[in-house]
Parts: structure tokens; C-alpha cells; sequence
């Protein structure tokens, strides 16, 4: 686990819908990555949002839910981000990834 100073944010963009062998991807990713004992990893939920294919999701009220959009968050050495690279790529191959350089203060 990075201590204070320079780690990576490696994002993935999702959508609620979004499985891997009949699990939801966000929960496979969050164990994947508790397994390999990366240093946090947050699934935030979101109200709206649209991708390439250009169709808006949005949660028009609890009882009838789009299939909204999902960013999963994780955070780590550049090492370790980089290790994990691979596993995401292969569980979410055309799912949008960034990297960015964070501080850890």
C-alpha cells in the first residue's frame, strides 16, 4: 500500500448492467483487486451519464432504474496499478480505462 507521496488512479467506466460471466463487473473487479491486495478501490454510482454509443442513462426513480453508470476507482503504486492492468483489460476489454497520476498527501 502506497504511504504519502506519488501513486496512480486507474479508472474504468461502467455501467450498472455490465457482467462478467453472469456477475456484475464491478463486484468482479473489486475482488480481483482485493485479492491481489491493491491499496483501495471505490465503485461510486452514478445519477446520469452517456458514453460512445451516445445513449443517456439516468435513474428516473427507484422504482424504474436505467442502467446507470458505474466508475470503479482504484488507487495504488504505479507498480502495482500497472500489475492489475492486465486483469481489467481482460475483464472489461472495451470498457473505457484511464490512468492519472495522484499524490497521496
Amino acid at each position: 500500500m502506497p504511504t504519502a507521496g506519488p501513486a496512480q488512479l486507474l479508472t474504468v467506466y461502467l455501467h450498472e448492467h455490465d457482467h462478467y460471466h453472469h456477475e456484475p463487473l464491478h463486484l468482479v473487479l473489486l475482488d480481483r483487486a482485493h485479492r491481489a491486495k491493491l491499496a483501495g478501490i471505490t465503485v461510486l454510482r452514478g445519477v446520469a451519464g452517456f458514453g460512445k454509443a451516445g445513449h443517456v442513462h439516468a435513474g428516473l426513480n427507484e422504482v424504474l432504474q436505467a442502467d446507470l453508470p458505474l466508475v470503479v476507482q482504484i488507487v495504488d503504486s504505479e507498480e502495482a496499478i500497472a500489475a492489475f492492468l492486465p486483469t481489467v483489460r481482460e475483464l472489461a476489454p472495451s470498457k473505457l480505462v484511464t490512468l492519472s497520476p495522484v499524490v497521496i498527501p
